[in-house]
């Protein structure tokens, strides 16, 4: 999207529709910080989140309630 809005010469909000001039203000932001971030000699390896890792973070996390749930459930 970044990569759109470089080459059409226009927002990225744009490209989005994004009407609510506070969001497309957000938006454009965002992406120039991280145009900003990339173009710097060093730029920071960014920082994604591993869908993975989350994920069975967060089952475990579950997995106690779940069982609690499971337990203590009584018929209708």
């Amino acid at each position: 999207m970044i990569t759109m809005a470089k080459s059409y010469k226009i927002r990225p909000s744009k490209i989005l529709n994004i009407s609510n001039d506070y969001d497309a203000f957000c938006l454009d932001e965002a992406c120039e910080y991280i145009l900003c971030e990339l173009s710097q000699e060093k730029p920071k390896v960014p920082n994604w989140i591993d869908k993975k890792e989350y994920a069975t973070k967060h089952e475990k996390v579950n997995n106690g309630t779940i069982e609690w749930m499971m337990k203590h459930n009584k018929a209708l």
